[in-house]
């Protein structure tokens, strides 16, 4: 906790009468403080020993100039941890250098990387058609679309910083790795996304042929040459899903107002100011109420669930929760395929558990609308509006849903200015420019 201490020791502490400068200086303080706290609470935490952290080091090298002072690291998974289900061993060594993250790169941004079962052709999307740079890595849609234009359940989330997610689904918790998650669009059939099911050695050869520049990247990251090593089966899909995986894992973005406030670099304004104290729970509404945002959207990454490496230390949580956005049958039921993380046996058992889904880490919110699971909240006051309800449901004939998260349930009452304070600092967490992270690696 040691650079927690050190930034906080930078920045003003003065209480009570104070300039403005010191007023907020002490607000980045609390934060800091919180933030610790919010560590604390981690679900699992490992030391990782002396060779883990070496190579850890080596790797963090490739992302370093990313990451501010005293932030937390993502952490590189190695099949090292001594908890195999958070780091189980993958096929291929994970590893990052310049080469892997320009392949990936490529990749992530490939038509040929899908196929259309329609048309029985390649298809004409590609990683970046649900994840555009220019919109945070998402796609402005309130659920995605596979490669025949038929409609998934879920909206497509924001893949900036994706590499300190804990869950990489809205509703799966068994895929913490990105390699292992790649998997589920590119050949998924439930949906059918990028619809390779079945067509991986050909989706590999029809891409190795396309382009010189793959051929030459193979060779320099995975010392394999085609056709030759194509031939004898010594290229496979895992070294897709490892570049794609390396690629994802750069997409790293702290360079926010939100961020240079806390560091001491920028003023929040006064809207700004009051909005992030609400949001936080540092101070109460008008009506008396304390708002609960912060106790999901915690930590510097503004999630419950999260994994990450600090000081030699490995922290991890994964949470999930109801917020009460439907009760279809006036039972807690959700619409059909969007029922959260449960599997129909384990809700038969414990329908406690329907609706519950991870919570989305807040940054560059204000870009990654429309929002929720489905994309059913079209605005940022929508949202907030459906957490002073009480969860939307609560505004419907049918009624709150009976499931709904013990933090959401008792809503809240909000003025119209507190809205709008709470809206000003939602959008300081915007990235200055999170499209040039689409441009070559950046390093």
């Amino acid at each position: 906790m040691k650079a927690f201490r050190f930034i906080i020791a930078l920045l003003p502490l003065t209480f009570g009468a104070c300039s403005a400068d010191e007023r907020q200086g002490s607000l980045a303080a609390s934060l800091w403080q919180k933030f610790q706290v919010d560590e604390a609470e981690s679900a699992y935490t490992e030391d990782l020993d002396t060779e883990t952290l070496a190579l850890h080091d080596a790797y963090k090298i490739w992302l370093a100039d990313r990451i501010p002072r005293a932030y937390p690291e993502p952490y590189l998974p190695l099949g090292r941890l001594q908890n195999k289900r958070l780091d189980p061993p993958l096929t291929r060594d994970t590893f990052l250098n310049e080469d892997i993250i320009e392949l990936g790169r490529r990749l992530f941004n490939d038509t040929n990387l899908s196929y259309s079962a329609v048309h029985q052709a390649p298809g004409n999307i590609s990683c970046s058609s649900c994840h555009q740079s220019d919109r945070a890595f998402t796609d402005g849609l309130a659920t995605s679309k596979g490669v025949d234009g038929a409609d998934t359940p879920r909206s497509s989330p924001t893949l900036l910083n994706v590499a300190y997610y804990s869950t990489l689904t809205w509703a799966n918790p068994v895929f913490p790795i990105l390699e292992m998650q790649a998997r589920i669009p590119l050949f998924g059939d439930d949906p059918v996304e990028m619809g390779l099911r079945g067509r991986e050695q050909e989706t590999l050869q029809r891409i190795l042929e396309s382009d010189p520049a793959y051929r030459e990247l193979f060779q320099r990251v995975f010392q394999l040459s085609y056709p030759e090593d194509f031939a004898k089966g010594r290229i496979d899909y895992n070294h897709l899903t490892a570049a794609l995986a390396a690629y994802e894992r750069s997409l790293i973005s702290f360079d926010t107002r939100f961020d240079r406030f806390l560091q001491g670099m920028e003023s929040f304004s006064s809207s700004e100011d009051k909005g992030a104290r609400l949001f936080f729970g540092l101070a109460p509404l008008a009506s008396g109420e304390t708002l609960n945002c912060s106790r999901c959207h915690s930590g510097i990454m503004l999630s419950n669930s999260y994994q990450y490496v600090r000081n030699g230390r490995y922290f991890q949580r994964q949470s999930f929760h109801n917020t009460g956005l439907y009760n279809v049958d006036g039972h807690g039921a959700y619409p059909s395929r969007n029922e959260g993380f449960a599997t129909p046996a384990q809700l038969e058992k414990r329908p406690e558990l329907m609706g519950q889904f991870r919570v989305p880490a807040l940054r560059f919110v204000g870009k990654t609308g429309p929002y929720g699971h489905d994309g059913s909240l079209p605005t940022l006051e929508a949202v907030i509006r459906h957490y002073a309800a009480g969860g939307r449901a609560a505004t419907t004939p049918a009624g709150q849903n009976p499931y709904v998260d013990a933090l959401v349930k008792p809503g809240f009452t909000i003025t119209d200015q507190e809205l709008s304070d709470l809206l000003s600092f939602l959008l300081t967490l915007h990235s200055s420019s999170p499209s040039d992270l689409s441009q070559g690696t950046g390093f």
